[in-house]
Order: structure tokens, then C-alpha cells, then sequence
């Protein structure tokens, strides 16, 4: 994460704004050590500035009580617009996010705002071993029908709508066809399905792997009414050569002095 950190800022110095948004898929599994690295993971994230976070079906590994405690400790950062209490039916975290971007170098465009809405939405897969141990228990609504509503619901509110998705491929594509309104879909899981979307389509399709050697980029050029009239994907290898982020690099080490308290304390 911290030579993530530092390709994102060497390859976005020029843009004009910038959105840092995951898929999903972020959780370390489940067991207090991999809690502790799934929320110091978020914490790399937060700190390099990522503006939403997906929750897909896997993140639930973690536990609902533990992700639930994340949404508070850090809130309007985790998005999911189909995983709801499944006593109450309300949702566990917010469906989805505005936020309004601030040019960085205004002098390049003609407008100084940009205005985003994002919807997160995770596949419908099994998750049950976790359902006897929270005080929530969790379902996975149909994306499909709920990307329609969040879609009508945001797309006149916005100037580019971002989905974020964790799951298969074909249901991406079913969500796509479905809702012409999106401009942007990043997506996990089957993130390598995604290096088959040209950058030709819309919307543009790509991938976000948070641990991965690779950082995806997407590139959109806009026209004086916010159009989209260029867009381009860009694959940036994180070489070990790479310089450490200090900041992330610090985080890091600290998980790591923590988590090795947490082993003496069970080997004592």
C-alpha cells in the first residue's frame, strides 16, 4: 500500500479532479489479527484519501458487527445499496454517495466543481457462516432491480454517476445494460474479466485491486457542459523499486507491532 500510494500520486499530479474509489473485497478474512489488518487496511485507504468503499459479499467474512463498527468509526466512507438487516430491512450502510469535487488545477477547465454520485453494490453469494455470531444479521437484495432504482434516483442530481461493484461479470453486464445513466463502472471479484471492456464502451469498465501489483487509472475528458467526449483505462505496474509512502509506510508498521502483540499476549 504504500508504493499504491505513491504511484497514485505520481500519475495523478495533473489532473484536474481526482476520485479514489474501491470495488470492494477489502476484508482480511475473519479472527482478530485480520480484523486488526482489514482496519488498518481501511485506515492506508483513508489516509491516501479514497473517497468511498464498496462492501462486497467476501468483506462480510469479517463479520457484520466488525464492519458495522468500521462504518461508524469512519463515516460516509462504505457504501452498499443491497446489503440490508435482515429483520428490519433498512440498510446497513449508506446505498450510495454525493460528493462534489474541487477542481485542483481550475485553470484548465471552465467549470471548479464537479459533481459525483456513487452506488455500491455486491453479488448475492453465500454468506450464512456468519449469521449465528452477529447481533445483524445481514441479506444480499438483487443488485439488479436496486441498481435501476439508485440509478433513477441519482442520475439528475449528478454530473457523472460511478457504480462500484463486487461480483460476476455477467451480472455487471446485466446492471449495465439495464442502466444506460452510468458512466463509470469499477469493479471486483471477477476484477480480470474487466481488462476485456474497451475503452471505447460505455460505460467504461475497470478494475480496483487494493492489495494488488497493479493500480488502474481511468481518464475522462469533458466537454463545457460535463459530457464525456474522451476516456482512456491506464494499467500502472507497482514495482518494488517503487518509493514508500512515509505516512502509509508508518501505518503499516504500527498494525504490524500490534499485531504481534496480539500473538504474545495468546502464546502467554
Amino acid at each position: 500500500m504504500a508504493r499504491r500510494a505513491t504511484v497514485i500520486e505520481q500519475n495523478t499530479a495533473e489532473s484536474n479532479f481526482l476520485l479514489l474509489v474501491d470495488a470492494g473485497g477489502f476484508s482480511r478474512g475473519m479472527g482478530e489479527i485480520s480484523n486488526l489488518k482489514t482496519g488498518y487496511l481501511l485506515k492506508m485507504m483513508l489516509e491516501m484519501e479514497y473517497a468511498a468503499i464498496n462492501i462486497g459479499y467476501r468483506d462480510l467474512t469479517a463479520g457484520i458487527d466488525f464492519l458495522d463498527s468500521l462504518r461508524q468509526s469512519y463515516p460516509n466512507t462504505l457504501v452498499s445499496g443491497n446489503i440490508v438487516n435482515a429483520q428490519t430491512r433498512d440498510y446497513i450502510f449508506d446505498p450510495y454517495k454525493i460528493l462534489t469535487l474541487d477542481a485542483v488545477n481550475s485553470h484548465h477547465v471552465p467549470y471548479d466543481k464537479l459533481k459525483i454520485g456513487i452506488i455500491g453494490l455486491t453479488d448475492t453469494l453465500n454468506y450464512s457462516h456468519h449469521r449465528t455470531h452477529s447481533s445483524i444479521i445481514p441479506d444480499i437484495e438483487d443488485p439488479v432491480p436496486l441498481a435501476k432504482a439508485w440509478v433513477n434516483k441519482l442520475s439528475r442530481r449528478v454530473d457523472l454517476l460511478v457504480l462500484l461493484f463486487y461480483g460476476k461479470y455477467q451480472t455487471l453486464t446485466t446492471i449495465i445494460e439495464s442502466c444506460p445513466q452510468i458512466n463509470v463502472a469499477i469493479m471486483g471479484a471477477e476484477y480480470y474479466r474487466a481488462k476485456k471492456s474497451s475503452a471505447d464502451e460505455m460505460p467504461l469498465v475497470t478494475a480496483t485491486q487494493a492489495l494488488g501489483k497493479y493500480a488502474d487509472f481511468v481518464e475522462i475528458g469533458l466537454d463545457n457542459n460535463r459530457n464525456i467526449i474522451t476516456q482512456d483505462i491506464t494499467k500502472i505496474a507497482i514495482r518494488d523499486s517503487v518509493k514508500l509512502n512515509p505516512k502509509i509506510e508508518s501505518l503499516k508498521e504500527e498494525y504490524q507491532t500490534k499485531a504481534r502483540e496480539l500473538v504474545d499476549n495468546r502464546n502467554r
